[in-house]
Formats: structure tokens, sequence, C-alpha cells
């Protein structure tokens, strides 16, 4: 990786933390999903990472490209010290890249960077001294702290620095979650499991708390980088730590009953033999960006969601309803002026020793055996009572036919009722010839005959905005045509 430091030269790494510059197959980026990656192509030369979206279309990054605006300083290695950037993805390919605010470039170092929800907040990590004498800059170490800066008229004003940013130690990488009530961050502060960790502040009644480590479970005795809090609530960050892929690998973790789960790494391509580091996804997980050096440079990739994972699909099921019930001590008819009525329990009844019925839908009956004189039309009512419990299936439903002609379109249509706590549910289909799609209800033509495994697969959030994913497959007969 091209960009070691974020401090200046000054700093002459004395200290052993590294601030760096900074699926296809992944869990719900954790459910097992494909995903297209392609890098941004911003440049060849020059070092750009760590992106985060910025309001409708845009992507805000770091770089160290040289800029016009102001003088210029260059680490140890002789590079450019990192600046904002901006780019409109509309522009699709043919990106102009400008500064993304005078107000907030200086000599020295800024980002990475996080919004509040509605973008009127940045919080960016900077280099706490802006020296403007050189035998300051040589002479004086100059860590990275946390500032915010607040959306006027005019641009970014009121520039404040974090409470806790302290000269002895860098506190960097800023990630905001959904509610703006929760920053983590990473620092090299003692006390900590490795050479950097992570830690978490709550604001509450208008002020930050006290930074609180997240633990042995999320830090390791290496170094933890670029922190990203998803909408779902899972957090992202990037680690060197043992077994990784080669360099920083990007990790995943959950909040279970108020602990985090044991993270876990990304899968190829995300995490690579390179650094990889700095990813941000969009709220329903189809898409993002992340960053990596594994051309030789740190450059930005976006990926696109795809399909998920066709594995372990279930075999499509169907409540058993219709039932044969006898009495097993059934009167003789022939001997006595008696005969049996069925009460279903479910609106409907019927006559006979033995009766043939199909209940409306899973649920629990109570079937009641009446007694009636055919002679007198007296009913003994309640002769005898049995409880049938028919379980429900619980899976996703594909409704077609079972049997269709060889290249005529088919009607598929994909049924969730049975997760009512589901949300914005995604239907994606695979037919086993070669083809698949997405939607609830779309329609293919098989174009030769034969016995095809279709598959559907949901994916829905549930009540804690976790994603939830269900699998299901049917049988299609495709006959020649007649």
């Amino acid at each position: 990786m091209n960009q070691k430091l974020l401090v200046p030269v000054s700093f002459r790494m004395k200290k052993k933390i590294t601030y760096l510059g900074i699926l296809i197959l992944v869990s719900n980026l954790a459910v097992s999903q494909s995903f297209k990656v392609s890098p941004l192509f911003l440049s060849d030369n020059y070092a750009e990472y760590a992106p985060c979206f910025y309001k409708d279309h845009f992507l805000i990054f770091c770089s160290n490209r040289k800029n016009d605006l102001i003088k210029t300083i260059t680490d140890t290695t002789g590079k450019y010290l990192t600046d904002l950037y901006i780019i409109n993805l509309s522009d699709t390919g043919n990106y102009k890249i400008r500064l993304f605010s005078k107000k907030l470039t200086t000599p020295f170092n800024e980002g990475p960077v996080c919004f509040n929800k509605d973008y009127s907040k940045i919080f960016f990590t900077r280099n706490l001294h802006l020296y403007t004498k050189p035998k300051d800059i040589e002479k004086k170490k100059n860590n990275l702290g946390i500032f915010y800066a607040t959306a006027t008229d005019t641009g970014w004003s009121y520039i404040e620095q974090f409470p806790f940013n302290n000269d002895n130690y860098n506190i960097a990488h800023p990630a905001l979650n959904s509610t703006n009530d929760i920053l983590v961050f990473s620092s090299d502060m003692p006390g900590g499991y490795g050479g950097s960790d992570l830690y978490l502040c709550r604001y509450i009644n208008g002020e930050w708390t006290k930074p609180k480590n997240l633990g042995k479970k999320i830090n390791s005795e290496y170094n933890e980088f670029f922190p990203f809090i998803h909408s779902s609530g899972r957090l992202y960050f990037a680690s060197d730590r043992k077994n990784s892929k080669g360099g920083l690998d990007i990790y995943f973790c959950d909040k279970d009953n108020n602990s985090w789960t044991t993270p876990l790494p990304l899968d190829t391509p995300f995490n690579s033999s390179s650094d990889d580091f700095g990813i941000y996804i969009d709220s329903t997980f189809e898409s993002g960006f992340f960053s990596s050096n594994r051309n030789g440079n740190d450059d930005i990739f976006h990926f696109l969601f795809q399909y998920p994972s066709f594995d372990n699909c279930d075999s499509m099921q169907f409540p058993v309803l219709c039932y044969e019930l006898y009495e097993e001590h059934a009167l003789n008819n022939d001997t006595t002026p008696l005969e049996y009525e069925w009460d279903f329990g479910d609106g409907t009844k019927a006559r006979g020793n033995e009766v043939n019925h199909c209940f409306p839908e899973p649920a629990n009956y109570t079937i009641t055996l009446n007694v009636i004189n055919k002679i007198t039309n007296e009913i003994s009512y309640n002769d005898a009572v049995y409880d049938l419990e028919i379980p429900d299936i619980i899976q996703p439903k594909i409704d077609c036919p079972d049997t269709a002609i060889q290249n005529i379109p088919i009607q598929f249509t994909g049924d969730s009722d049975k997760y009512p706590e589901l949300t914005n549910v995604k239907y994606f289909w695979n037919f086993n010839d070669g083809q698949k799609a997405i939607g609830k209800q779309v329609s293919h033509t098989f174009n030769k005959q034969g016995l095809y495994k279709v598959k559907l697969v949901i994916i829905g959030k549930d009540k804690q905005n976790k994603f939830n994913t269900h699998r299901v497959f049917k049988w299609v007969t495709i006959l020649p045509p007649k």
C-alpha cells in the first residue's frame, strides 16, 4: 500500500501505528450473494481510498493527488498528504474529480469522513495542528484527531474538535450510525488490545460520552481501522489480524442481545492478498464501494449485487388438509337405528361411520362426534371429542404449472405470505437452464424438454432490520410441442 502515513514529515515513523490512507460471495454482505466488482479508474498515479456516499449520487473519498489551492506537504515517503475529493457518480466512468470543500482543505491530512443522516454535519479526520512554519513541522509531532463541521449556505462552517482528541495519540476514521447517536472510531490510545482498536462514544444530552473500547471480541492484538456502521446496525471494519488473507481484510459483526457477534471476514473478491479496507454499503446491501491496493495502488472499487446463492433449497411442500375419519368403536348400522354425525370444527358437518373431509387451512380443529337416532332424530351431542392439529409449512411458495410446453412462456409467481414479519421482500429465480430472473412475478420460456428444478430465493428485512433469506425449489416438467 503506497499511502502509509497520514501525518506530516515531522512524525518520522516514530510510532508503530500506521494509519493507512485509507463480494464473488459475501454473507448479506451475510447470506451468500453474488456481486459484480469493478474499479472506478480514477487515476493511475494517485491513491484514492475510504469512499463515502454523499447525498443523491456523489462520492467523497481521500486522495494524495496534488491540488493547486494551497501549498502542499509531503510525508516521509515523498507522497503528498491527503485531501477530500468528490465525484458525481452520474458521470459513469468519465468522472470529473474536484476538491470537496475549500473550507475543509489544509496543507495537512483530511479524511476519511462520514456524515449524519441528513448530511447537515460532517465528521472527518485531520491532523490536530495546522503549523505554518517549516521549523514547527520538523520539530513537533502532529497526531490525528476527529473534527466536525456544519453545513451552511456558504459551505461547511463552525469546525469543532471532537472532545477526546489528544496530542499523545491518534483518534481517526469516524463512523456514525443512522440515528446519529453512536460514533465508532479507531485509536491507538493507551489501554487497548493492539496497535489500534475500535472505540465507541454515545451522544447523550448534547454531549459525547467517554470513549469505550469495543472489547477483545472485536479488537485484536493487531490493528483495527476504517469502521463503517451500516443502516441495519451491522459494523464493518478493516484489520490486519492473524489469519487475514494478506494485509488488511474487511470484517463484519452484528449486535445480538446488546453483545457483538464474533467478527467474520468478507469472502473473495472483497478480501485479497493485498490491503482491502474502507467499505461503504447502501441500505439495501445491493451496492457499495470499498478500497484496495490489489492493483499496486490504492483504488476504489464499486460492487453491485447480482444474485444470492441458490444452494440448499428445500423442496416445496404442502400441508396435509384431507383426512379419512372413522370411529374405532363404530356402531353396527345394520343392527341399530343410530348413526354418527361429524362436526369438523370448521363450520361443516357430515354423517357416516367413515367420512372423508378436507379442511380449509392449517389450524387446530376440535372434531366432535355426535350420535343421531335415525328413528326419533334425537342427537346425543359430544359423544366423543378429538383434537386435530394440522401444522403449517413455513416456506416460500412457487406458483406455476407442474407441466408446460417447450417454447411457450410460463408465469412464475413467488409467495412470501408465510413470513408476514418480512418487509422489502425481493425474489430471485434460477430456472436451471442457465437463466435467472428477479421479481415477484416473472415469465420464462424453456427451450428444451426435460425436468427442471426451479429455485426461488426470497430476501427481506425482519423487525430487527436484519436480512432473512429463505429458499425453495419445485420440479417442472417441460413437454415437447404437440
